[in-house]
């Protein structure tokens, strides 16, 4: 979708490039792919951020968008789909120096997210008589 915005089009043409179309290309059913009333919940929602950003294809070639498309939450069925990273790559796939750091930021970053308490003790809740950061049952 974002190489589509760099390339030109507008956000309705993305919208519908990357939605109703290959429905309809695809012989889904009436619905699928649109936010007509009783088609499937299968919800995706985006942030529209300006700036600049780098976009490359598969043979490399390099270009500067200046709006981004950010998933902030996905609907499937009606309900929220929880983000979950993607699979790392299978070990027989080479990846470049650049790559394999950005991976092991995105687990430095992980690891830290999950071992990072949510709130410190003043943050935790309080028993029924007063007393301060005890676990309830």
């Amino acid at each position: 979708m974002n190489k589509m915005l760099a390339a030109g089009m507008d956000l309705a043409e993305v919208v519908a490039a990357t939605t109703c179309r290959p429905a309809e290309i695809l012989g889904l059913p009436d619905g699928v792919g649109t936010l007509a009333p009783g088609a499937p919940a299968d919800i995706a929602l985006f942030s529209l951020l300006d700036g600049v950003f780098e976009l490359s294809d598969a043979e490399g070639n390099r270009r500067t968008g200046t709006r981004r498309l950010v998933n902030a939450a996905t609907f499937v069925a009606g309900h929220p789909l929880p983000p979950r990273l993607p699979a790392p790559p299978p070990p027989w796939i080479s990846l470049t120096d650049a790559q394999r750091a950005a991976l092991k930021t995105r687990e430095r970053s992980l690891r830290e997210l999950l071992t990072t308490p949510l709130v410190g003790p003043d943050g935790l809740d309080q028993d029924p008589h007063g007393g301060p950061g005890t676990q309830r049952c």
